[in-house]
């Protein structure tokens, strides 16, 4: 089957914009969903983790069933800290986040979007890796009055908060 893969929006953005009537918008949500099982089914589903599904983080449970393909860089992402969590937000800058990607089934990729809160809090898009494309969760826009991250390492970023005692209270490099 051949699909259309030249979208401009997001599923999310399509939605709350109210880019389509009724009917294209099924059309569209229908095509892409159909895209994705079929990729799903023919190659592996791979996301990208920044923040607290990291390895030693929080949530890195959910990815306990799941290979690790690696850590690598993701250009095009400015980092965030939210106090518990980071988000990343689309940048034109050369920003990068540090990622560990992993290769995951449906039902893991099903359990991280409800974790993310896809698509109302954090979005999805495809990223390019060193491991092949892959989907990574982030903001639309800047969260306002947090704290960037500079470097995009949230390890790193949490190691110096327990190191230096400080808490979200300026940046780490």
């Amino acid at each position: 089957m051949t699909y259309n893969r030249n979208w401009n929006l997001t599923d999310s953005e399509l939605i709350s914009r109210g880019a389509l009537h009724e009917d294209e918008l099924v059309r569209e949500l229908t095509e892409r969903l159909a895209y994705y099982t079929d990729r799903s089914l023919d190659s592996a589903i791979r996301v990208a983790v920044y923040g607290s599904l990291r390895r030693g983080m929080g949530n890195d449970g959910l990815l306990s069933g799941s290979e690790l393909l690696g850590t690598t860089g993701v250009e095009g992402f400015e980092m965030y800290s939210l106090g518990a969590f980071p988000a990343c937000v689309p940048t034109d800058g050369e920003e990068m986040v540090q990622v560990e990607v992993y290769e995951v089934d449906m039902g893991t990729l099903e359990s991280l979007d409800m974790l993310e809160g896809y698509p109302n809090f954090y979005d999805r898009q495809r990223v390019s890796t060193v491991f092949g494309e892959a989907f990574m969760y982030f903001m639309h826009q800047e969260p306002e009055g947090q704290p960037k991250v500079i470097g995009g390492d949230w390890v790193g970023h949490r190691a110096a908060q327990k190191t230096t005692g400080i808490i979200d209270r300026g940046v780490y490099a």
